[in-house]
């Protein structure tokens, strides 16, 4: 074998090596551009699915809510109407400490009187 000729089999193989080469590129970028697809509708279908869940969690939280709220409305209804009867038991309450100083007060003034009068001191 000539140099030419071992020239033009080494130029033969590495184009050969070049094509397959080219042809592994390509092939490669067929299959990363399937595996992309397949994640991209992957990535899709998840994201739908927890936007779904979102919405149902949402959904779930917010009856949740509107649940508590009108409970503790309920009971606040409950308690507003015990403070308003302890404000009007309070409020006898200062009336009669208030009648019952005043007539103290006036007890107080009467035997004041009498021991005047009896000449007690």
């Amino acid at each position: 074998m000539s140099k030419n000729e071992s020239q033009e089999m080494i130029i033969t193989i590495a184009k050969l090596f070049e094509d397959s080469i080219g042809k592994f590129r390509g092939e490669m970028k067929k299959e990363f551009d399937n595996v992309r697809g397949e994640m991209k509708k992957e990535f899709d279908n998840v994201r739908g699915e927890m936007r779904e869940e979102f919405k149902n969690v949402r959904s779930e939280m917010k009856e949740e809510f509107t649940s508590v709220r009108k409970e503790m409305n309920e009971s606040f209804i409950g308690v507003n109407e015990r403070f308003d009867t302890i404000e009007e038991k309070l409020d006898d309450l200062a009336e009669d400490t208030d009648l019952l100083r005043e007539e103290n007060w006036q007890n107080k003034k009467d035997i004041q009187k009498i021991k005047n009068r009896i000449g007690v001191r």
